[in-house]
């Protein structure tokens, strides 16, 4: 009898056990999905990538198509170094655009990070929950055992 009792056990905790890492996992999967929906807003201007202000990123540096010309030129330039056009006025407004997009990429990393910090802490307080109730699980299922005895 103590064998089929310990073999029961066995299998209702390892029962429980596999249902709360399948409810953790699809909850952790939901969370994923929440948050790249958010990082992908088309108001965060990411490494490599044209945003729609027609700015890039080429190696450390900001550069964006000169009007005139159309070649790469930096962000931060007065004069195309190509056609020697004057393009001041066109870079100094994506200059203050790209800043209000730097300002909106800071805000949403600092969003980012108390949702994680969130969801972390939900996550954890889920697997207190979980863990207390397969005691009582487990528990009752002890006592139904030992009554069946």
């Amino acid at each position: 009898m103590e064998s089929q009792t310990l073999v029961i056990s066995a299998i209702l905790f390892f029962l429980g056990l596999s249902l709360s890492l399948t409810v953790l996992s699809v909850r952790q999967r939901k969370q994923t999905k929440l948050l790249k929906n958010l990082s992908s807003s088309d108001k965060v201007i990411t490494i490599g990538s044209y945003s729609k202000l027609g700015v890039a990123r080429k190696g450390d540096e900001l550069v964006v198509k000169c009007p005139a010309c159309a070649e790469w030129i930096k962000l931060e330039a007065n004069i195309c170094k190509f056609c020697q056009r004057e393009v001041s006025t066109f870079t100094r407004e994506l200059r203050e655009e790209v800043a209000q997009l730097n300002d909106l990429h800071r805000q949403l990393e600092s969003e980012l990070a108390k949702m994680r910090k969130e969801r972390n802490q939900r996550l954890i307080r889920d697997w207190r929950f979980q863990s207390v109730s397969l005691v009582v699980v487990f528990s009752i299922a002890f006592l139904i055992v030992q009554s069946l005895e």
